[in-house]
């Protein structure tokens, strides 16, 4: 948990310090076109941002680790995380999540529980935040957009000697749905305060 984590922000704080400098193009070409994003949108770009690398990161990191060696010149020694560099694929619905819940029973609730909801929670902000930050993002975009990303993670995992699951997907898409009913919500309930995260037209 504490290396996902780690990997997340490795991401996540470069990304949003990057972003941070095209802030004043940015102004200007809304200008341009009479748009004003105030202060409520900017920190929930910066968020989603720094999300998104997180998330690469997190997905993407290898599964390696590295050990220097005593040598003339210092030799490294690169170390796999897996027992095999051969990557391996699971293409059966449902049968990772069968055993996630098959580890409840056999007391392995905290493996259970980071694997099982984590997969869903990581990618909830994936359909909470396009459609609260950028105007027609309807269910479509975020189902498409949700199912693109956890899909080509899982394809580069392959590539990268990891696990490629296709219930990581399932559980990624229950995420971004779940963010998106999240953004229903806020928008019926305090459709003043969503508002907010929108572009203002200038005076």
């Amino acid at each position: 948990m504490a290396t996902y984590l780690s990997h997340f922000f490795m991401g996540s704080i470069p990304a949003a310090a990057i972003f941070a400098c095209f802030l004043p193009y940015r102004r200007q070409s809304l200008t341009a076109r009479k748009l004003r994003s105030g202060p409520w949108r900017e920190v929930g770009l910066y968020l989603f941002v720094g999300y998104l690398a997180g998330l690469a990161a997190m997905i993407l990191w290898p599964g390696y680790h590295f050990e220097a060696t005593d040598g003339l010149w210092g030799n490294l020694v690169i170390h796999n995380a897996r027992e095999s560099l051969l990557s391996s694929m699971n293409l059966v619905p449902f049968r990772m999540i069968a055993d996630y819940f098959r580890g409840f029973g056999e007391g392995e609730l905290f493996y259970a529980i980071v694997f099982l909801i984590g997969n869903i929670c990581v990618f909830l902000p994936l359909g909470f935040f396009p459609p609260l930050l950028f105007r027609d993002f309807g269910v479509g975009k975020v189902f498409r957009i949700g199912l693109g990303y956890s899909l080509c993670g899982e394809i580069l995992q392959f590539f990268l000697g990891r696990h490629c699951d296709v219930d990581d997907v399932i559980l990624n898409m229950l995420g971004v749905m779940a963010g998106y009913g999240l953004y229903r919500l806020l928008k019926r309930t305090a459709p003043g305060f969503s508002r907010r995260f929108h572009c203002e037209n200038q005076n």
